[in-house]
């Protein structure tokens, strides 16, 4: 599922903000808030609240550093920072934590069980948690939260070229994930899964 954003909007946010605006400055955070639950919520289920407000303190302290028309990849860039921070700890071994080596799965961590509440989701779920960390994190910001490759590319601190060549092993480890019969039809591709699983039964 993709959430449009305005970057011109963004940036007049932002230097308001800097200029002494709080309520600007709320409304920034506050418009990207259910992106960085998302973010955390995918990897480490619900559990996910001092996560998301360190984040948020991260980029309130840096505020006057951030680029104006990169602050939606700048705030998810925290949020990674973050994110293999709290892994790191849950580790067996902190020193050779690896995004590219290790997955949610490896980590036994627990993603929210609503977004398993039918077979085919459930099977993507699986599908997708099962991939390195990496993998997710590339297909999640591609998919669910329409980043560009540059975008991306800040995000994850490796160039553009690197991101397509990420994305396009993540696509094909994504397929090899699920069974045969589950893609035997081609319904299911990346977009497919972020349609479904961030599409919540009323």
């Amino acid at each position: 599922m993709c959430y449009g954003h305005d970057v011109s909007d963004d940036h007049a946010l932002l230097e308001s903000w800097r200029g002494g605006d709080t309520r600007a400055g709320a409304a920034l955070l506050q418009r990207y808030s259910p992106m960085v639950a998302r973010f955390f919520q995918s990897k480490l289920g619900d559990d996910i609240d001092d996560l998301v407000q360190q984040t948020f303190a991260d980029v309130v302290r840096a505020r006057d550093t951030v680029s104006p028309d990169g602050f939606r990849a700048y705030l998810l860039a925290v949020a990674r920072h973050r994110l293999v921070d709290q892994l790191r700890k849950k580790s067996s071994r902190p020193e050779a934590f690896d995004l590219a080596a290790v997955s949610v799965e490896d980590l036994r961590t627990s993603v929210s069980q609503r977004l398993a509440r039918d077979e085919r989701r459930a099977a993507m779920l699986t599908a997708l948690r099962s991939l390195s960390l990496e993998f997710q994190m590339v297909l999640e910001l591609t998919y669910w939260e329409d980043l560009s490759g540059a975008e991306i590319a800040v995000v994850l601190g490796v160039s553009p070229h690197t991101v397509r060549s990420r994305l396009s092993r993540a696509r094909a480890a994504l397929r090899n994930a699920l069974r045969p019969n589950e893609i035997a039809d081609g319904s299911i591709t990346p977009a497919a899964l972020a349609r479904d699983l961030s599409t919540h039964d009323p």
